[in-house]
């Protein structure tokens, strides 16, 4: 694999995005007894709901976002706003699924590299899309495909 390869399953477009954040209520589903009985479900965290923060979108994919600010309990629902390149305003709901609670920095040696380079990581959080439009998934897509081709045709220069 080539230095420096991407290993996710989905694509990934490295952006600049600012992005305006803010924690839902925990939704409670009633159930019937019986049901109620016998079935376990994760309860998204309440804390900080109501909260609005901003923050800036650092990595995005058709089906979550890495968002680089002040972070939220894991498991809590989240709706974003953020702008794409042709779509003026894009509205997701999405689960916090990972967070870096602050900064960090990792000294790394890279294959054929003689000295460690430092990566340095932001402090932020991971979201899965839960709600965002077809359209927007398509248009971020798109996005990453043509962010691939212009690569594609650097290196071949």
């Amino acid at each position: 694999m080539e230095k420096g390869a991407e290993k996710r399953r989905s694509p990934r477009l490295f952006v600049n995005l600012p992005v305006s954040y803010e924690v839902l209520q925990a939704r409670k589903v009633a159930m019937p007894k019986d049901l109620e009985e016998v079935y376990e479900r994760v309860q998204a965290s309440d804390e900080f709901a109501g909260t609005r923060i901003d923050g800036i979108i650092r990595d995005l994919s058709i089906n979550g976002a890495f968002i680089n600010g002040s972070t939220v309990p894991l498991l809590s629902r989240v709706a974003l706003t953020f702008p794409l390149p042709g779509i003026p305003e894009v509205e997701a709901i999405g689960w916090v699924l990972w967070r870096r609670k602050k900064e960090c920095v990792i000294q790394r040696v890279m294959p054929g590299d003689t000295a460690p380079s430092r990566l340095i990581l932001p402090e932020g959080y991971g979201v899965l899309f839960e709600s965002c439009t077809a359209h927007t998934r398509r248009h971020i897509g798109r996005l990453i495909r043509m962010n691939d081709a212009s690569k594609a045709l650097i290196s071949a220069v």
